[in-house]
């Protein structure tokens, strides 16, 4: 499915920049999170929903929706958009929506957290702020302020929101165990093949019997797209890691019958020291994810949220070629980074 790529390529782009952690908790979860929802009127031409005394704006989407259009423009090109827009499956412009208002309501409901906690901005930080403002707003054309209908304030409004929900997720899992082993976090790279019956399974034991080519006979009888790749612990059925994270390299596995299905492997190299590094900092992320949702979704389940439905249903992000913007991001990493100091 489409979505399911534009989900990998959302993590990888901008899972690097300032908002990282924010994709992590809103990509698995509905638009508005766990908070109660209620459709209602009584909104303002440009309010996207309310959160208990606070709410949401038009133009702070708008934001958020162009610096990612322009992201994946500049990095995957016209096409992907324009591909996207005629599939019946899923597209980039309803994605982008959809992880926008997941954002927002995130960052929103964690500002009230926050509120509730006392946990506050310093002074320093709110200069640091208004320096991130100014830079971010001077970087914008008329014909982008106009097209966005944003303004300073705007701008300093959506800084101010990240700033105290990045303090917040800091606080929340400042305790959190950072120490994995290099056996936890293992990456092999592997060869694989993969069938779906026992006649297929008997066929490619024989063949790997008589011939112990295993790329050729992966060629013939692999039903998966990938026959090379790295895995970790978690990415395979525990059938299959309880029997190839005991191989040695070249060693070839018999066949592993897992989740109705046959898996046959051939170690390339057990221990892929580049990505099991890269591995250890996705499993403390995980589990400062863990520590962050004990608190949030106790909280998030009690605040009420009243969503502008026929509003959002009707903005587009069809911003004209001129509003060219994609550093919202990384000037707020610039100045506010260090919000997200070490654990």
């Amino acid at each position: 499915l489409l979505k399911d790529k534009l989900v990998i390529l959302m993590k990888k782009k901008i899972g690097l920049i300032a908002i990282g952690f924010f994709l992590t908790i809103c990509l698995t979860s509905c638009s508005l999170g766990k908070t109660k929802v209620v459709w209602t009127g009584g909104f303002s031409s440009d309010q996207i929903f309310k959160m208990e005394e606070d709410s949401c704006m038009l133009e702070e989407a708008n934001i958020l929706m162009a610096n990612y259009k322009n992201q994946y423009l500049k990095d995957y090109g016209i096409e992907l958009w324009e591909r996207s827009k005629s599939t019946q499956d899923y597209s980039l412009e309803a994605y982008i929506k959809e992880v926008t208002l997941s954002q927002l309501a995130k960052m929103t409901c964690m500002n009230l957290l926050a509120n509730q906690q006392k946990l506050t901005l310093t002074e320093e930080e709110k200069n640091k702020i208004e320096i991130a403002s100014k830079e971010y707003f001077n970087s914008l054309t008329k014909t982008e302020v106009n097209e966005l209908n944003v303004s300073k304030e705007t701008v300093k409004t959506l800084y101010e929101k990240y700033a105290l929900a990045t303090k917040l997720y800091t606080e929340l899992t400042v305790g959190v165990n950072e120490e994995v082993s290099d056996d936890d976090a293992r990456v092999m790279q592997v060869m694989q093949i993969v069938v779906s019956t026992k006649e297929k399974s008997d066929k490619v034991t024989q063949r790997l019997a008589e011939s112990g080519d295993f790329a050729a006979t992966a060629n013939l009888y692999n039903e998966e797209q990938l026959v090379e790749q790295n895995v970790s612990r978690q990415d395979v059925p525990q059938e299959v890691e309880k029997v190839i994270f005991m191989l040695d390299n070249e060693q070839i596995s018999g066949s592993i019958p897992a989740q109705g299905k046959f898996y046959f492997y051939k170690i390339v190299n057990k221990f892929n020291k580049e990505k099991t590094d890269e591995h250890k900092l996705d499993i403390v992320e995980e589990r400062a994810k863990d520590a962050f949702d004990n608190v949030y979704e106790k909280f998030s389940k009690k605040i009420k949220t009243e969503f502008n439905s026929s509003m959002w249903n009707n903005v587009r992000v069809d911003f004209t070629n001129n509003v060219k913007t994609d550093s919202f991001f990384t000037i707020f990493d610039k100045h506010l980074g260090e919000l997200r100091k070490s654990r």
